[in-house]
């Protein structure tokens, strides 16, 4: 209820999307208009009803791959972190898969240096296929930054606010702090490899990586949290996916960095809301990691 005050009170044009945040998101089929990014029209490349007429073919093709594949020690630990996840309220273990009505994503994971991150493909189930765009999603890369450096430092009062500084503020696991709708999380699965030649499904309960729908609506919340930065608070930042850059002169840095905080974590009764299948549950809070730039 805060945040879309503050949206309102802004004259933000896509506070709904505080609606779309309690009821949870879709990930199939149109997206919402925001108002705030550029029109552009990309069409689906499939409905969702015909989608489901070639679900039981497509989930077969998932779990036959799955279940081909040799396990490995990367296998096991990527079934341990799902399991922290269904602990964490983002999945849900899901005991009846219905072949022929749910989309069930392959989730594999990828060894990233010392991270693995783990990868839900809802390619292979045809479930981004049924997105439609109405509009061209805005990111600002470096691009951006450099434009907010340039304008301050045109200012009458550059000189005078020098040295300036700068910090990133990352979301961790940022996609997680929301919630799909409760229709979407009855029929879209994640399947994982669970032994040599088993294959266990989840429910989908937060916005899963991995979906061209959970872009979509991360994209406009970092787009509204970027706006009452900017436009509330005067922070000259810029927002690419969930990193956030800002520059400031180095005497108010202290107080930038507080103002942030604020911004993107929330009090310590508050919390972001996930729909699940039994109804609103309560997220942690954002946690952030900052590196100098």
């Amino acid at each position: 209820m805060l945040w879309k005050h503050i949206l309102v009170s802004l004259d933000y044009g896509d506070a709904k999307i505080i609606d779309e945040i309690i009821s949870g998101f879709s990930l199939t089929g149109w997206a919402s208009e925001s108002g705030v990014f550029d029109k552009k029209v990309r069409p689906a490349g499939m409905t969702v009803e015909q989608l489901q007429g070639v679900a039981l073919g497509l989930n077969a093709a998932v779990v036959g791959s799955l279940k081909q594949a040799q396990w490995t020690d990367l296998d096991a630990s990527a079934l341990a972190e799902t399991e922290a996840e269904v602990d964490k309220g983002w999945l849900s273990k899901c005991n009846k898969v219905d072949m022929k009505n749910h989309f069930a994503a392959k989730r594999f994971p990828i060894q990233q240096k010392d991270k693995m991150r783990l990868i839900d493909d809802f390619s292979v189930c045809g479930v981004n296929a049924t997105v439609g765009l109405p509009e061209k999603l805005r990111v600002e890369s470096v691009d951006q930054v450099v434009a907010i450096i340039l304008s301050m430092m045109r200012s009458k009062q550059a000189l005078s606010r020098l040295p300036w500084t700068g910090r990133t503020f990352d979301l961790k696991a940022a996609y997680k702090k929301f919630g799909v709708s409760l229709d979407e999380s009855n029929r879209l699965k994640i399947a994982i490899k669970s032994g040599q030649n088993d294959v266990s499904f989840y429910n989908v309960l937060a916005l899963p990586f991995g979906a061209t729908g959970s872009v979509v609506a991360f994209l406009r919340i970092a787009a509204a949290l970027s706006f009452i930065g900017t436009r509330g608070l005067l922070i000259c930042w810029s927002s690419f996916f969930d990193d956030f850059t800002a520059v400031a002169p180095e005497k108010v840095a202290g107080n930038t960095q507080f103002y942030i905080r604020r911004v993107l974590v929330p009090t310590p009764w508050g919390g972001f809301c996930c729909r699940g299948r039994q109804g609103p549950t309560f997220c942690t809070s954002f946690q952030i990691a900052w590196t100098a730039v």
